[in-house]
């Protein structure tokens, strides 16, 4: 469900700020990463052993929509972006100049129609995992 709320306020808040939007966008596809399998730390520096959250967000789309290396070195730019947006560093350049043209605008504009493709895609996939899981669920009657 917070996956759905997610995307809700991606399409609710884009014409307001397509910054929020595109964040909101990727936070759905967060809402749905399985945890972290093995939080293990190194014994000398104490640093996590751990894939990183950009990794396990690539090999999560993996799974639920497979890729070529192109689109894999995509999908780690729309989390650099989403991480940027979400710590403060950056906001998306139409939030500055609104739609008018400028230099990345068109980058954006494919960046967030690829964003929203992508959710889509993941949602219903993730949706078609879960029937399949609880369909292969032994009776318990």
């Amino acid at each position: 469900m917070r996956a759905c709320f997610w995307f809700d306020v991606a399409g609710k808040c884009y014409t307001i700020s397509r910054s929020a939007g595109f964040a909101a966008l990727i936070s759905s596809i967060e809402a749905l990463l399985p945890p972290e399998e093995n939080r293990s730390l190194c014994l000398s520096c104490g640093s996590s052993l751990s894939k990183s959250i950009t990794q396990r967000f690539v090999d999560f789309l993996e799974q639920m929509a497979s890729s070529t290396p192109e689109a894999e070195r995509a999908r780690r730019n729309l989390y650099r972006i989403r991480s940027a947006l979400l710590h403060g560093g950056a906001l998306l350049h139409s939030d500055h100049l609104g739609a008018l043209p400028g230099p990345r605008l068109k980058d954006e504009f494919e960046n967030m129609d690829h964003a929203q493709r992508l959710v889509r895609l993941v949602l219903a996939n993730w949706l078609e995992r879960q029937t399949e899981l609880v369909e292969r669920r032994p009776n318990s009657e």
